[in-house]
């Protein structure tokens, strides 16, 4: 490994980078840095390779991985495959099923909470040809870590092929850069593993918490907002509750579809064209059952100790990559209901972009515990959390907006950085559920100090993260100065 300051940089295309790819691979490189890119597809790479041959030293592709796979078909030697995945096991220090349940595709039986279209590889791949494929990942990774010494490796983390990157980059001592949401206001932050745990700021939150605790009458008024970009996509997805919207979707759909027929773009694998226009209207009828649906009204509970549970969505990293300790939301659900006090009602929220997708059943077997109901998706979750004893999460927003305003939290997310908070109560087990409990009825934190814990956290992230237009970045219309604020950013975050 490099240990000066000038490094070796591996950039995976994809994500927030890759429409700003050119400009950032610039600002980087400005620091005498080496850049090798890493292309999920073929197409990528040609397209990389013509933009930026003065600059990237190396550009490789996983996409021949995946060719070699389909090459293989029926010659695979079963046993073979099987003694490399316990090898790899035993190498790396991780399950090889840890690393499926990450993918959409070939994890796609290990995503109990969600209908979501069907691709060509999820349907088409047997087990062993999935071992086969991660045992390939392993070996690229492997020879392009060695071959490129590379010091730092910057990427997003939604799959199978980057889990594995991150796992094979711990390996080889590489520092991993994951650019993720602060969770307040438009921070973000650089993480240096796939479960995304935050930087240590545990000294500048007791600075904080210091500092306040001073103040005899300190304000403690949360002047911004949680992650803003999934508000406007929440915004942006129910308007398919419009038929006229939902249509429009549809066409847009079609015309995608035979459009990139026309021009040869490939992925290594694809959705169902059928499934992808079926989901469009799976959003349409989610979003207006709900509408039509009765719901209990918060006003009825404001004299009512209950616990609120935001669902999350899925499928999505949060669940699939970052908490691979504990992703099963019904099994959350019944050891919540099952561990509570008597009098008090497990309260579950859907999630406004999970209508419409959730699979047959899973509503229905929620709803047969006697102490548990459901409020509106389209209810403020703010009006709900506010009077609750708790509020019960795996990673969420919610849990940790809630966290910054003093209310208790029962995190099953074991790298959530709320868990710095004395009202912020890490459970998995039956046995912590009860003991947390326990200790939210017995108040055993005042309200005025979890407001000030919770406030002091939350300065400590807004004021250690960097502002970025997650939007723009996107869109391909970063400006140059939020370029040179996400590089400045990344550098420091491994100088």
């Amino acid at each position: 490994m490099n240990t000066s300051l000038n490094k070796s940089v591996a950039i995976w295309n994809c994500g927030i980078v890759a429409k700003s790819l050119t400009k950032i691979v610039k600002a980087i490189s400005a620091d005498q840095n080496t850049i090798s890119i890493i292309c999920s597809t073929e197409y990528d790479k040609r397209s990389v390779e013509s933009k930026l041959k003065e600059t990237a030293a190396i550009v490789v592709t996983i996409s021949d991985v995946f060719d070699e796979y389909k090459k293989q078909g029926d010659s695979l030697n079963n046993d073979r495959v099987m003694k490399l995945s316990e090898e790899n096991e035993i190498k790396y220090g991780v399950n090889m099923v840890e690393i499926i349940s990450a993918d959409r595709h070939i994890g796609r039986g290990f995503v109990k909470g969600a209908w979501y279209p069907r691709s060509t590889l999820s349907e088409n791949i047997t087990y062993i040809e999935s071992l086969n494929i991660i045992n390939g990942l392993f070996d690229f990774f492997d020879k392009f870590f060695s071959k490129s010494k590379i010091d730092v490796l910057l990427l997003e983390v939604a799959s199978i092929s980057p889990k594995v990157a991150c796992v094979v980059a711990r390996s080889h001592k590489v520092e991993v850069r994951i650019p993720h949401p602060s969770r307040v206001d438009k921070g973000y932050f650089f993480s240096k593993n796939e479960f995304i745990e935050y930087p240590d700021w545990s000294s500048s939150y007791k600075e904080n918490l210091e500092k306040i605790n001073k103040h005899k009458e300190p304000d403690l008024r949360i002047k911004g907002e949680s992650y803003y970009l999934a508000k406007s996509e929440i915004i942006g997805y129910l308007q398919y509750g419009s038929l006229i919207n939902t249509i429009k979707k549809i066409i847009t759909q079609f015309v995608t579809y035979f459009y990139r027929k026309l021009k040869g773009y490939r992925k290594y694998t694809e959705y169902y064209f059928t499934d992808k226009v079926r989901a469009i209207w799976r959003y349409h009828r989610g979003i207006v059952k709900a509408q039509n649906k009765t719901y209990i009204k918060h006003s009825s509970f404001l004299n009512k100790n209950y616990v609120l549970l935001p669902l999350q969505l899925e499928p999505e990293s949060s669940m699939m990559v970052m908490t691979p300790e504990f992703n099963n939301q019904l099994y959350l659900i019944h050891l919540i209901a099952s561990n509570m006090p008597a009098s008090w009602t497990l309260v579950v929220k859907e999630h406004p972009l999970a209508l419409g997708v959730r699979p047959s059943g899973f509503m229905t077997g929620i709803e047969s515990y006697p102490n548990v109901c459901f409020a509106s998706p389209f209810d403020n979750t703010k009006e709900w959390y506010k009077r609750s004893q708790a509020v019960a999460t795996i990673n969420s927003t919610v849990g940790y907006d809630a966290a910054f305003d003093g209310v208790p939290v029962l995190s099953f997310g074991k790298y959530n950085f709320i868990s710095i908070l004395d009202h912020v109560y890490y459970v998995n087990t039956s046995k912590s559920i009860f003991s947390a409990f326990n200790a939210i009825k017995k108040n055993k934190f005042d309200i005025e100090q979890r407001r000030i814990q919770g406030f002091s956290l939350y300065e400590t992230i807004k004021n250690n993260a960097f502002l970025l237009d997650a939007r723009a970045f996107l869109s391909g219309n970063a400006k140059d100065v939020d370029i040179e604020i996400f590089a400045s950013n990344f550098i420091k975050s491994y100088e």
